[in-house]
Order: C-alpha cells, then structure tokens, then sequence
C-alpha cells in the first residue's frame, strides 16, 4: 500500500508556532521603525515650512511677515505678524500622525525684509515610542535639526 506524500498536522503546527514566534519578535521591531519614520518626516516637514517662511519673509511676499505655528497633529505656515493677526487665506495646513508630541515654542515669526527670527526657537518632537528630535532656529534664522 503506497501513501501519497502529506503533513501531518504536527508539522503544521510547528510551521504555525514557528511563524507566530517570528512576528511576535518582528512586530515591535516594526512598529518602533515606523515611529522613528514618522517623527524624522515631521520634523523635515516642520523644517522645511520654517525656511519656507523665513524664505516669503525675506523676499517681501505678501507684504508682511510669515511664520509658523506648531500645534499638536499639525503645523500651519501663515502669513502676518503673529499667528492671532494672520490672514487665514494664505494658510498652509500640514497633519502629523496623532501619536506625535510637539513642545517647546508654539510660534515661530520672521521679521519682514530681514527675514529673522522675532525670537530664537527650540521645538521639541517626540513620538509614543519615546524618540525625541529638536529642531533650533537661532538669532540669525539659522534652522537647524
């Protein structure tokens, strides 16, 4: 009597547990880089509208002065002297993932024609997988992270 080749279940039981095993030490490996993600592409992001503003700023776009507020879930590049004084119209919106703490200054304001900071800034980033990145803007309007 020949038997045709099969599994047996204790071989399918052992390719299950094998796996499990696998993505239980993979997950947090995951999760860990994706938050390190997240918060190296927000802090680029918060950067980048830094310079932008300082750049409008600067070249006298709009008349006045660009700055930039950072709130919790997102950062808004706005054109004014203060955040409160802005004109809403030229508001630029951008989300950052929920799981994302930003600290320090709220508000970052350049000065027109000159293009520097009203006030040296540090903002503070941190992510639920407690990994932090600051970002500095100095005297000079250097923006640095």
């Amino acid at each position: 009597m020949l038997r045709s080749p099969a599994f047996t279940l204790i071989e399918i039981v052992l390719v299950i547990a094998l796996l499990v095993l696998i993505l239980a030490f993979a997950a947090p490996i995951g999760w860990s880089f994706v938050a390190q993600n997240d918060l190296d592409v927000s802090v680029s992001v918060a950067a980048q509208n830094l310079r932008r503003a300082q750049a409008l700023t600067a070249a006298g776009y709009g008349g006045s002065g660009w700055g930039v507020e950072l709130q919790s879930g997102q950062v808004i590049l706005f054109q004014g002297s203060s955040f409160a004084g802005r004109n809403p119209d030229f508001d630029e919106v951008y989300n950052f993932p929920e799981s994302l703490n930003v600290g320090g200054a709220g508000e970052v304001d350049f000065q027109p024609l000159t293009g520097l900071p009203a006030l040296p800034a540090l903002l503070t980033f941190s992510n639920s997988e407690s990994q932090t990145a600051n970002i500095t803007v100095n005297d000079i309007g250097m923006v640095s992270y």
